[in-house]
């Protein structure tokens, strides 16, 4: 067998899950927005279409090989960048708002748990010798950890209580620095960057395992910048509630 299939089947399994994931996320969360029947109809089949056309995109380009070429900045990682912008810009629309309200404070956190199978795959990556050390947790990549730690970070955001909003605000920050280490640790790993005949990432430039930084980093990161979104939203509706409350009492 070679090399690269058990962890390629490995990530398009992991992909599609976290899609999947998402998708029956977002379908739950709409009764929840508070919008007519027929603006939720339309949210939905606007939300699994971008998702449905950025997959055959990326990995139609990912197998027509636009993005195995060397060089800097790494095209998968171009990719990666204007998907989560693109996922921020949306978040930002009406129907964008009233989804991001309706979905759970913890559930974004909790979403965070399937970088433990990603970092699995990695591990296998490079016991197989085609992902270098520096990219598994036995080198310089600590990924796992955030993984592991959005169980019981999950469990605190929805416990509530004093301690939530630290266990909240703590995780995406640490998250993100953790992308950020990848990040570095990934581009110094490119292909063109690392001397011949060494163990490059060059193989995420290729289907599927261009998924990793195009849709499963996406859904990283995208997912901790959108977690503290949702965060000051629900602060903003509270304090919004509150004066209101004080209106009334006023008036009273």
């Amino acid at each position: 067998m070679q090399p690269t299939i058990l962890p390629a089947l490995l990530m398009s399994a992991i992909t599609a899950a976290v899609v999947l994931l998402i998708l029956r996320g977002a379908g739950a969360a709409l009764p929840r927005t508070g919008l007519p029947a027929e603006a939720q109809r339309g949210l939905r089949n606007r939300v699994f279409g971008v998702v449905a056309g950025w997959l055959l995109l990326v990995g139609g380009l990912g197998a027509l090989g636009v993005f195995d070429v060397p060089g800097l900045p790494p095209r998968p990682m171009i990719a990666m960048v204007l998907g989560t912008a693109g996922v921020l810009f949306a978040s930002f629309s009406a129907g964008g708002r009233a989804l991001l309200r309706a979905v759970p404070l913890h559930a974004l956190v909790y979403l965070q748990a399937f970088r433990i199978a990603v970092e699995l795959v990695l591990w296998m990556g490079y016991q197989r010798g085609i992902i270098p050390e520096a990219m598994s947790f036995e080198g310089r990549n600590w990924d796992l950890l955030i993984g592991l730690a959005a169980l019981p970070a999950g469990y605190l955001v929805q416990r509530g209580g004093t301690t939530a909003r630290v266990a909240h605000v703590a995780f995406n920050v640490l998250g993100l620095v953790s992308l950020g280490n990848i990040a570095i640790v990934a581009t110094q790993h490119m292909p063109g960057q690392v001397p011949s005949g060494t163990v490059s990432m060059a193989v995420v430039g290729t289907f599927p395992f261009v998924y990793l930084p195009a849709v499963l980093v996406l859904v990283a990161l995208a997912g901790h910048l959108l977690s503290l979104r949702q965060l000051a939203l629900a602060r903003r509706s509270q304090a919004l509630a509150a004066v209101e409350i004080q209106k009334e009492r006023a008036l009273a």
